[in-house]
């Protein structure tokens, strides 16, 4: 016998093996979507209407239960795959520096902060987000923004209704929606849809990085986006009642975006779980203080890259350079870079060491596979800039047994070694001789030449002399942004040829025109194009955080899942991410390893 619901009565057996079918061996598991809770008194409780909405769309709920413990909170939050901010009762205006208005309906400090907590968790940690109504403004508010606390006295235009009287799942009014936004493409680019309406406070003053993509008659903000900075967008309706109650195909469309996001962001996550990520360029030991130890297990307000950020971005490795502003080419000042160079080494290695275990150095592939089967972030040692070698190729041995693995030829400006694409006087015509000797002795002791900040001739003159793949640690592509870092495309076919790999920087004046306006998306746009002119084997990810590198979307190592999430929506495979993440990267030192030893047994047996 069945209920009305389709579900059968008091049969306990059917019920136990629904379920095990369902659990047991089940690989296309739905995407968690965490729906924040009400709670009665102060506000309404929690309509079923938004879990329904949910499960039609694919996703399975998972009700956050309202706290005043932030830690639970952050915990259940960081369960989700994505997150569904609900409706109700008037946030205390005091959270956007406001005083109270005489229409405010019931406030609870303690709604606000769990709410909010909740909507900066998903922010920090990339989870999608879709705020209705309330949950729209909360957004508003925690990115900055303000709130129209009552509608009808702040709206001099008549016209629009905002409370209706008619059922909450029909439409009410009318909203005019943003071309080109994503707003638009979830509801195939209409100009205008009919929504239902029933709220007195409304998005005031916006918030950094958000953007109004839909509005009604009398300017009321309709619908907000923070794409791509955030990906989170919120609707001042309620398209949950529209869709259980009203079973609006057109509304339903909502959720399934967020179910869809919620999708990309399960499996980047997934992705990041099971295999190794790497980024081939940080600039972290610039921040060392000569005269205190650096903790790279605390969370740091100034460092982009820290044990706390890669553990929230599921980064495995960084390489961290000993990084050295171009100086005097003379006597003194290469025996002050050879000292600087060593000094800021020596504090990354003290570093980790006093890590605690949390993190290990890393000299081989073998050692960042095992760190991360041990759930221990790898470090990885490197140069910037040759004028570290103090214009001695035979430093090349010192640092390689240090544990080096590149050296970055030069900066910006011209040293001894080479010219550089940026604030060249062209004083040694590419390589020098001393540069073509360093080649060579990096390519004996199995250290990676990095040809970033190389000019063109120089990167023709490595091409010519080094018998090992090289990279580029931190660039990218002339066709995408002209920059002068950047390479042209023949050069990056150059460096394809010889087994090399460009790893993609997110400096914004190398990725994108106007800088300001560069994002994640642009990174992504260099990526793709690499991988479309000579093949995903040469393509990686180099991110020159702490060196100024960061970009929309992408402003520290705890943002790393979402270059993941935009891949995936471009449709590369699990196989190509692998390569961007560093395996291109490690097969290219593998090679410069194994080719280092063999020219140095051979010498051996001369």
């Amino acid at each position: 016998m069945k209920n009305n619901r389709g579900i059968e009565f008091a049969n306990l057996a059917a019920l136990r093996e629904k379920v095990r079918r369902l659990t047991v061996g089940s690989e296309d598991k739905k995407p968690l979507i965490g729906i924040t809770a009400n709670h009665a008194g102060v506000d309404q409780e929690l309509r079923d209407n938004y879990i329904k909405a949910v499960i039609r769309s694919g996703g399975a709920p998972y009700i956050i239960p309202y706290s005043n413990d932030t830690e639970a909170t952050v915990q259940a939050v960081e369960r989700c795959h994505g997150i569904l901010v609900t409706g109700g009762a008037d946030a205390h205006p005091l959270w956007y520096g406001e005083e109270p208005h005489p229409k405010l309906g019931a406030a609870d400090w303690v709604k606000d902060a769990f709410d909010m907590a909740v909507v900066i968790t998903a922010l920090e940690r990339g989870i999608p987000l879709l705020g209705i109504c309330r949950g729209m403004q909360l957004l508003n508010v925690v990115l900055g923004g303000s709130m129209i606390q009552d509608i009808p006295s702040a709206c001099e235009q008549e016209g629009v209704l905002h409370v209706q009287t008619s059922h909450r799942s029909e439409p009410w009014h009318s909203v005019s929606m943003e071309k080109k936004s994503r707003l638009s493409d979830v509801f195939g680019a209409q100009e205008s849809i009919y929504v239902n309406s029933f709220h007195h406070q409304a998005v005031g003053r916006l918030g950094k990085s958000i953007r109004v993509c839909a509005t009604a008659r009398d300017g009321i903000v309709e619908a907000i986006d923070a794409y791509p900075e955030h990906n989170a967008m919120g609707v001042q309706w309620h398209p949950e009642a529209m869709v259980s109650e009203g079973e609006s195909e057109e509304q339903a469309a909502l959720f399934s975006f967020l179910v869809k996001e919620a999708t990309l962001y399960a499996e980047a996550r997934t992705f990041h779980g099971k295999h190794l990520t790497l980024d081939s360029h940080t600039d972290t030991p610039m921040l060392f203080k000569n005269d205190e130890p650096y903790d790279l297990t605390a969370l740091s307000d100034k460092a982009l890259v820290d044990l706390p950020k890669m553990r929230a971005g599921n980064l495995d490795a960084a390489v961290m350079v000993a990084y050295l502003p171009q100086g005097e080419i003379s006597p003194e000042g290469h025996a002050k870079a050879y000292e600087y160079a060593l000094e800021r080494i020596r504090k990354l290695k003290t570093a980790v060491k006093n890590s605690g275990g949390a993190a290990r150095l890393a000299f081989s592939s073998k050692d960042l596979y095992v760190n991360k089967e041990n759930n221990r972030k790898s470090i990885i040692l490197g140069i910037e800039n040759g004028y570290a070698l103090g214009g001695d190729p035979d430093k090349v041995e010192e640092f390689a047994k240090m544990g080096v693995k590149y050296i970055t030829l030069c900066h910006n400006g011209d040293n001894a070694i080479c010219d550089s694409a940026s604030r060249s006087n062209h004083t040694n015509n590419g390589l020098s001789s001393l540069g073509r000797e360093v080649v060579r002795q990096m390519n004996t002791w199995g250290v990676m030449v990095d040809v970033s900040h190389a000019g063109i001739r120089t990167i023709e003159d490595v091409l010519e002399v080094s018998t090992s793949p090289i990279i580029a640690s931190h660039s990218g592509a002339r066709a995408i942004c002209d920059h002068p870092r950047n390479l042209y495309d023949d050069q990056i076919k150059a460096i394809a040829e010889c087994g090399g790999v460009v790893q993609v920087c997110m400096y914004k004046g190398f990725v994108y025109e106007p800088s300001n306006e560069a994002s994640l998306l642009h990174v992504i746009d260099h990526v793709e194009h690499i991988r479309e002119l000579v093949g995903i084997d040469h393509v990686g990810i180099g991110s020159d955080f702490d060196g100024d590198g960061e970009v929309i979307g992408c402003r520290d190592a705890s943002a790393m899942k979402r270059l993941t999430i935009e891949m995936l929506r471009r449709g590369f495979s699990t196989e190509e991410l692998m390569k961007v993440w560093g395996h291109n990267f490690l097969r290219v030192m593998k090679d410069v390893q194994m080719k280092g030893y063999k020219i140095r047994q051979e010498k051996t047996m001369r």
